[in-house]
């Protein structure tokens, strides 16, 4: 009997997700706008490319994470690979940054990605890499 106590406590537990409120939902949406925003600003003037599944560690200058979803690795003024991991990536918090491990001098799809609060101290997550898209500017 006490085996079914811990189920039949999780099972009432479970039930009690609700739907987002209003104010959820439109914050939700705030952030999805600001995103965009941000991302359109990070690629004005950019040409997007075929996408390519490897960038060389060494030509990476920095990176930034917009919303959950998009990773632009900037190279040059004239070159960023945007890269949307699957399932996102939490990494947009403040204290948060991107943690790598490779066994070469590539950044590649399928690489895992840790997120890492600095500030807590601990990781919050991890991002699966997908391919990368360069997007140049022309001249």
């Amino acid at each position: 009997m006490r085996v079914l106590i811990p189920f039949a406590a999780l099972a009432a537990l479970s039930g009690c997700t609700g739907t987002p409120s209003p104010s959820e939902e439109a914050a939700a949406a705030r952030r999805a706008a600001r995103a965009e925003t941000e991302l359109a600003d990070a690629l004005k003037g950019k040409t997007a490319g075929k996408p390519v599944s490897c960038v060389n560690l060494r030509d990476i200058r920095s990176t930034k994470t917009i919303g959950d979803r998009t990773l632009i690795y900037e190279v040059s003024a004239r070159l960023a690979y945007r890269n949307d991991p699957a399932g996102g990536c939490p990494a947009s918090a403040a204290g948060r940054t991107l943690i790598t491990r490779t066994p070469s001098t590539q950044l590649c799809r399928g690489d895992i990605v840790r997120v890492v609060d600095l500030t807590a101290g601990f990781d919050v997550g991890t991002c699966l890499l997908g391919d990368f898209t360069p997007y140049t500017r022309s001249r």
